[in-house]
Protein backbone atom coordinates (compact mmCIF):
# COMPACT_ATOMS: atom_id res chain seq x y z
CA UNK A 1 0.00 0.00 0.00
CA UNK A 2 1.43 3.07 -1.24
CA UNK A 3 2.28 6.07 1.45
CA UNK A 4 2.23 9.71 0.37
CA UNK A 5 3.22 13.42 1.82
CA UNK A 6 0.00 14.78 2.23
CA UNK A 7 0.16 18.82 2.67
CA UNK A 8 -2.54 21.66 2.63
CA UNK A 9 -5.51 22.80 4.48
CA UNK A 10 -8.82 21.84 6.01
CA UNK A 11 -11.64 24.07 6.49
CA UNK A 12 -13.87 22.36 9.21
CA UNK A 13 -16.49 24.81 11.35
CA UNK A 14 -15.03 28.40 9.52
CA UNK A 15 -11.44 26.93 10.77
CA UNK A 16 -8.37 26.37 9.06
CA UNK A 17 -6.32 23.52 9.99
CA UNK A 18 -3.11 23.14 8.11
CA UNK A 19 -1.39 19.91 7.47
CA UNK A 20 1.48 18.56 6.67
CA UNK A 21 2.40 14.68 7.40
CA UNK A 22 2.15 11.19 5.96
CA UNK A 23 -1.00 9.44 3.99
CA UNK A 24 -2.55 6.43 2.61
CA UNK A 25 -3.47 6.94 -1.23
CA UNK A 26 -5.15 4.38 -3.10
CA UNK A 27 -3.96 4.55 -6.91
CA UNK A 28 -4.38 0.81 -7.86
CA UNK A 29 -8.00 0.33 -6.78
CA UNK A 30 -9.19 -3.69 -7.30
CA UNK A 31 -6.05 -4.01 -8.68
CA UNK A 32 -4.93 -6.12 -6.06
CA UNK A 33 -6.27 -9.85 -4.81
CA UNK A 34 -9.17 -8.43 -2.52
CA UNK A 35 -11.45 -8.03 -5.20
CA UNK A 36 -11.53 -11.58 -5.31
CA UNK A 37 -13.03 -12.23 -1.70
CA UNK A 38 -14.04 -10.09 1.61
CA UNK A 39 -11.20 -7.65 2.95
CA UNK A 40 -11.43 -5.02 5.75
CA UNK A 41 -9.19 -2.09 6.05
CA UNK A 42 -8.58 0.71 8.59
CA UNK A 43 -6.74 3.77 9.09
CA UNK A 44 -5.46 5.69 12.37
CA UNK A 45 -3.35 8.55 12.98
CA UNK A 46 -2.12 10.33 16.06
CA UNK A 47 -0.17 13.09 14.52
CA UNK A 48 1.23 14.47 18.14
CA UNK A 49 2.56 11.03 19.15
CA UNK A 50 4.28 10.91 15.83
CA UNK A 51 1.48 7.42 15.53
CA UNK A 52 -0.03 5.94 12.72
CA UNK A 53 -1.08 2.62 11.07
CA UNK A 54 -3.14 1.20 8.26
CA UNK A 55 -4.33 -2.09 8.75
CA UNK A 56 -5.43 -4.89 5.55
CA UNK A 57 -7.08 -8.12 6.46
CA UNK A 58 -8.70 -10.76 4.38
CA UNK A 59 -11.75 -12.96 5.34
CA UNK A 60 -10.70 -16.42 4.29
CA UNK A 61 -13.48 -17.72 2.47
CA UNK A 62 -15.59 -20.56 3.58
CA UNK A 63 -14.80 -20.19 6.99
CA UNK A 64 -16.47 -18.24 9.72
CA UNK A 65 -14.21 -15.99 11.65
CA UNK A 66 -10.87 -16.74 10.16
CA UNK A 67 -8.70 -13.83 8.77
CA UNK A 68 -5.18 -13.16 7.64
CA UNK A 69 -3.42 -9.17 7.85
CA UNK A 70 -1.48 -6.92 7.98
CA UNK A 71 -0.67 -3.88 10.21
CA UNK A 72 1.81 -0.95 9.01
CA UNK A 73 2.67 1.28 11.85
CA UNK A 74 4.71 4.29 11.35
CA UNK A 75 5.76 5.51 14.91
CA UNK A 76 8.32 8.29 15.93
CA UNK A 77 10.34 8.00 12.26
CA UNK A 78 9.98 3.69 12.11
CA UNK A 79 8.36 1.85 9.65
CA UNK A 80 7.21 -1.13 11.38
CA UNK A 81 5.62 -4.37 9.61
CA UNK A 82 3.90 -6.71 11.52
CA UNK A 83 0.99 -9.30 10.67
CA UNK A 84 0.62 -12.73 9.02
CA UNK A 85 1.84 -11.46 5.81
CA UNK A 86 5.40 -11.15 7.81
CA UNK A 87 4.88 -14.62 8.92
CA UNK A 88 3.51 -13.23 12.57
CA UNK A 89 0.09 -14.27 14.63
CA UNK A 90 -2.81 -11.83 13.26
CA UNK A 91 -6.00 -12.09 15.30
CA UNK A 92 -9.22 -10.08 14.11
CA UNK A 93 -12.13 -10.78 15.97
CA UNK A 94 -16.03 -8.63 14.56
CA UNK A 95 -17.14 -7.42 17.73
CA UNK A 96 -20.59 -6.17 16.64
CA UNK A 97 -22.18 -6.71 13.33
CA UNK A 98 -24.64 -5.24 10.96
CA UNK A 99 -26.73 -7.72 8.25
CA UNK A 100 -27.01 -5.60 4.96
CA UNK A 101 -28.06 -7.44 1.74
CA UNK A 102 -27.78 -10.66 3.35
CA UNK A 103 -24.14 -10.15 4.33
CA UNK A 104 -22.43 -9.57 7.69
CA UNK A 105 -20.06 -6.24 8.03
CA UNK A 106 -18.42 -6.00 11.49
CA UNK A 107 -19.16 -2.52 12.74
CA UNK A 108 -17.65 -3.18 15.78
CA UNK A 109 -13.89 -5.28 15.73
CA UNK A 110 -10.67 -6.10 17.96
CA UNK A 111 -7.57 -6.65 16.26
CA UNK A 112 -4.17 -8.29 18.20
CA UNK A 113 -0.68 -9.14 16.75
CA UNK A 114 2.82 -9.14 17.38
CA UNK A 115 6.47 -10.16 16.26
CA UNK A 116 9.11 -10.64 18.11
CA UNK A 117 9.37 -6.80 19.36
CA UNK A 118 6.39 -5.18 19.14
CA UNK A 119 2.60 -5.82 19.68
CA UNK A 120 -0.55 -3.50 18.77
CA UNK A 121 -3.85 -4.18 20.04
CA UNK A 122 -6.84 -2.15 18.12
CA UNK A 123 -10.39 -1.97 18.92
CA UNK A 124 -12.51 0.34 16.89
CA UNK A 125 -16.43 0.83 16.58
CA UNK A 126 -17.98 2.30 13.45
CA UNK A 127 -19.54 5.71 13.92
CA UNK A 128 -21.72 6.65 10.75
CA UNK A 129 -21.62 3.49 8.03
CA UNK A 130 -22.14 4.02 4.38
CA UNK A 131 -22.72 1.76 1.69
CA UNK A 132 -20.60 3.24 -1.21
CA UNK A 133 -22.90 3.42 -3.94
CA UNK A 134 -19.16 2.95 -6.47
CA UNK A 135 -18.47 -0.45 -6.79
CA UNK A 136 -15.48 0.49 -9.44
CA UNK A 137 -16.92 -1.89 -11.95
CA UNK A 138 -15.45 -4.81 -10.17
CA UNK A 139 -18.68 -6.44 -8.30
CA UNK A 140 -17.84 -4.88 -4.54
CA UNK A 141 -19.63 -4.15 -1.83
CA UNK A 142 -17.89 -1.37 0.08
CA UNK A 143 -19.25 -0.32 3.21
CA UNK A 144 -16.87 2.39 4.31
CA UNK A 145 -16.53 3.48 8.26
CA UNK A 146 -16.04 6.80 10.74
CA UNK A 147 -14.59 4.85 12.94
CA UNK A 148 -13.78 5.30 16.95
CA UNK A 149 -10.15 3.65 18.13
CA UNK A 150 -8.87 2.76 21.20
CA UNK A 151 -4.85 1.69 20.45
CA UNK A 152 -2.43 0.31 22.84
CA UNK A 153 1.69 -0.44 21.28
CA UNK A 154 4.20 -1.83 23.53
CA UNK A 155 7.56 -3.16 22.74
CA UNK A 156 9.12 -6.30 23.84
CA UNK A 157 11.59 -5.91 26.79
CA UNK A 158 13.14 -9.15 28.00
CA UNK A 159 10.30 -11.27 28.24
CA UNK A 160 7.74 -8.12 29.29
CA UNK A 161 5.45 -5.85 26.83
CA UNK A 162 6.81 -2.34 27.85
CA UNK A 163 3.74 0.38 26.58
CA UNK A 164 4.92 2.80 24.39
CA UNK A 165 1.65 4.02 24.07
CA UNK A 166 -1.47 3.19 25.95
CA UNK A 167 -4.95 4.30 25.12
CA UNK A 168 -4.26 6.05 22.29
CA UNK A 169 -7.99 7.05 21.26
CA UNK A 170 -9.65 9.69 18.37
CA UNK A 171 -11.37 8.53 15.07
CA UNK A 172 -10.29 6.94 11.49
CA UNK A 173 -11.36 5.24 8.26
CA UNK A 174 -12.21 1.66 7.99
CA UNK A 175 -14.07 -0.01 5.14
CA UNK A 176 -15.83 -3.71 5.14
CA UNK A 177 -16.79 -5.18 1.70
CA UNK A 178 -17.76 -8.45 0.09
CA UNK A 179 -18.12 -9.53 -3.47
CA UNK A 180 -21.22 -9.82 -5.43
CA UNK A 181 -21.08 -13.69 -6.34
Amino acid sequence: MPSARVVGVIQYNNQNFTINTTGYHDHNYGAWPTDLFNWIWSQFHRIDKEFSFVLGAYHIPLTEDDYVGYIFIRYRGQRIKIGTLCGNQFHLKPLERKIIDGKKYSVHTKVETSDDNYKIDIEYKARVNNKNPGDRGLGLKVFEQISYYQVSFYQKQGQDWLPLEENLTGYGFSEWSHTNL
